[in-house]
């Protein structure tokens, strides 16, 4: 043992003792402890331990060996806590429990000893830490103060490696490489602090920080930094390379293997498995310069200040950034590459070109670029091409200046009524917006070729199919013209044949024969017919051998088409030896008309006669009676019979008014024209009314060839 201890003094006093050289002699006061050390106040308990320089320290709680501090207030602490029972790999059984102070090993040898290397170096259980570190001041999201035990309060986790000045790694198993990086966190030591955060973090370059300090218990967790002035905040499972990249709230739930692994690659492979089912907890990475990501998952930045952001409660998630100046604002699943492309409030987009705009439109995807750029609004949008642009909602433009603007609805165009079809069925109208290969408005089109022929009634018809088409429909309807031609030829001899038949039959229907006359029993009948161009003439024969039966025939003459016709008419039922026929009608009005002359003769002699023997001048064609008399009247004989006598003359209306009061002047007349008619009255009656009858009179205004008075007037007598 004292020769290993001789041995170790001597070598580390020819290679080392040179660095701790000053302008004053160096250093070589005996320390303390069963180890090897060497400055004012160096400790070294165990006899593995070397500690060298002033106040350099090697504490072991439990006589843990084999550690090293060499430069002033280099400090190695090699503890027994929980920390050291969760990750002590197999080597050796602890005390106690999750809930105890202290976690005390059975065999303290299995237990990893520290190296702190360098003034102000702190190393805790399994760590390493090399380099100076004098700094004193901010740094990530910590402030430092290496005269005031500053460095151990930046570094207290186990297993951590850092190397180079002014670097600090708070975090088990973390590994930090370059000058002024840290890896912060909130971690104090006690059993209900944050031990698992910055778990494996890892960190290569310059000023770059991994801040956890006001962070959860998984933030920082297998993050990893390579570059230059780098940030990683509130972040797990971020991936960081090259310079000025930050990452920001980009973590999700991560659970860390506990204790229980049996080995290092039981631990190992307990913690891929934690990855894998936490789908790389925030996942986000960076790659190039000044590249940001806030509060996303699972999203990726390649090149140069591309920026996705998401906000507390909605993450942007699952998303691809590449190329330079690209913006993505609450976006899940969007996948862009280019430049200045920004994207927001979108679902399911994707994008290869510059200068293209996506404004709450999902399921989008747009292959090309812009020269001054576009927007796209619509949902299901595919714009294939160099300044394409799509506005109708699902609608496709392909073809660079190609604009897809008609939306779902369109109806198709029928041949056969030269207008939109009135068919609803998919067939005919869109149910979905079009496919544009071109921007009419703007005069640009363009032909699709290649096409194959189509199948289906949905399919696209290239032009071989209309070439055939075209043929077959050429023969056809030279067929159809040549039946046409001769169609209308034989249309219009048939017109001719027709106007003359109607013709024909407009002549035939102007044939009627003359009333039934027993003397002339034939009768013969001429024609004229047109309609249209066509004429006719008919000549008929009529045969009557009685009023009851008819015989006709006739016929069409000179236009070509002969007309015949031939007819029986027969009359039925009961029968009267009356003749019907107007003819004999008219010889009997006659010599009625005869009979009625001689009877009136008759009766013009009688009337006087009786006008002689009765005193009275009766009327002989008096045989109107008043309209206001019914027949059933108790008064109708006495009413007739003064009418007739001429006594009685009514009104001048015409009606008797047998309901009016009798005035005396009125029943004077009367008396009067019963006098003049020679009609015996009493004498009293006349001088009863003398007065009366003394105004009037009654004068004849007209008399027939026999010199009776036909019209006769009551008139008032003059003063």
């Amino acid at each position: 043992m004292n020769n290993r201890k001789r041995i170790l003094t001597l070598l580390i006093n020819g290679v080392l003792l040179s660095s701790l050289c000053v302008a004053s002699a160096a250093d070589t006061t005996t320390g303390s402890g069963n180890g090897i050390a060497y400055g004012t106040g160096s400790t070294a308990n165990n006899t593995l331990d070397v500690a060298l320089g002033n106040k350099a320290n090697v504490e072991n709680y439990v006589g843990q060996n084999g550690s090293v501090a060499i430069g002033a207030n280099a400090h190695v602490e090699n503890m027994a806590g929980g920390v050291e029972a969760a990750v002590g790999m197999g080597q050796t059984s602890y005390s106690g429990n999750l809930w105890s102070s202290a976690r005390v090993p059975a065999d303290p040898s299995k237990v990893v000893g520290s190296v702190a290397i360098g003034n102000n170096t702190y190393a805790r259980t399994g760590s390493t830490m090399i380099g100076s570190h004098n700094y004193r001041g901010a740094i990530g999201d910590t402030t430092i103060d290496t005269d005031n035990n500053g460095t151990r309060d930046a570094n207290l986790n186990v297993y951590a490696t850092t190397v180079g000045a002014n670097s600090f790694s708070n975090g088990a198993f973390t590994t930090n490489t370059g000058t002024y990086n840290v890896i912060s966190s909130s971690y104090t030591g006690g059993r209900f602090s944050t031990p698992t955060q910055n778990f494996g973090a890892t960190v290569n370059g310059a000023f770059n920080s991994i801040e956890s300090t006001r962070s959860g218990s998984t933030a920082g967790v297998g993050t990893a930094i390579t570059g230059v002035a780098n940030r990683v905040a509130n972040s797990n499972g971020a991936l960081v390379y090259g310079a000025g990249n930050e990452i920001t709230n980009s973590t999700a739930s991560f659970t860390t293997p506990g204790e229980g692994a049996t080995s290092a690659k039981d631990f190992a492979d307990k913690l891929r498995n934690a990855v894998t089912s936490s789908n790389g907890a925030g996942a986000t990475m960076a790659f190039g310069g000044g590249n940001k990501a806030d509060y996303t998952l699972r999203t990726s930045m390649i090149g140069v200040n591309n920026t996705v952001t998401g906000v507390r409660g909605n993450q942007s998630k699952d998303n691809l950034a590449i190329g330079v100046g690209n913006t993505g604002t609450k976006v899940q699943h969007m996948t862009v590459i280019g430049s200045k492309n920004t994207v927001s409030d979108a679902n399911n987009t994707l994008v290869l070109g510059d200068n293209r705009t996506v404004t709450s439109a999902n399921n989008t995807v747009i292959l090309g670029s812009s020269d001054n750029g576009t927007t796209t609004t619509v949902n299901d949008a595919v714009a294939v091409g160099h300044n394409t642009e799509v506005s109708a909602v699902g609608g496709a433009a392909i073809g660079s200046n190609s604009k897809a603007t008609v939306a779902v609805g369109a109806v198709g165009y029928d041949v056969l009524t030269n207008a939109p079809s009135t068919k609803t069925s998919s067939t005919w109208v869109s149910t979905a917006s079009a496919v544009s290969v071109g921007d009419v408005n703007n005069n640009v089109t363009r032909q699709i070729t290649s096409v194959a022929a189509g199948t289906n009634d949905t399919d696209a018809v290239n032009v071989a199919q209309l070439k055939l088409l075209r043929n077959n429909v050429g023969g056809d309807i030279t067929n159809i013209q040549n039946n046409i031609t001769n169609i209308n030829g034989n249309i219009a001899r048939l017109d001719k044949r027709v106007n003359r038949g109607v013709a024909g039959s407009a002549a035939l229907a102007a044939l009627h024969p003359l009333d039934f006359d027993p003397d002339a029993k034939w009768d013969f009948a001429a024609g004229y017919g047109h309609y249209h161009n066509g004429n006719a003439a008919a000549l008929g024969a009529f045969y009557r051998p009685n009023e009851d039966v008819q015989l006709s025939v006739g016929s069409t003459l000179g236009n070509g088409e002969t007309v015949v016709n031939a007819g029986l008419s027969v009359k039925v039922g009961a029968h009267s030896n009356v003749s019907r026929s107007r003819v004999a009608i008219g010889k009997e009005v006659l010599e009625l008309k005869k009979t009625v002359a001689l009877q009136n003769a008759q009766i013009q002699k009688l009337t006087a006669l009786l006008n002689d023997v009765a005193g009275t001048r009766m009327k002989a064609d008096h045989t109107t009676l008043f309209p206001d008399v019914a027949s059933n009247h108790w008064a109708y004989e006495a009413v007739s019979d003064l009418s007739r006598r001429g006594l009685v003359e009514g009104y001048p209306d015409g009606t008797f008014g047998g309901d009016r009061l009798l005035t005396r002047y009125e029943f004077a007349q009367i008396v009067y024209r019963a006098l003049q008619n020679g009609v015996q009255v009493d004498e009293q009656l006349v001088t009863e009314f003398g007065p009366e009858m003394a105004l009037f009179r009654v004068d004849t205004v007209a008399r027939n060839n026999q010199g009776q008075p036909t019209i006769e007037r009551v008139r008032v007598n003059k003063n």
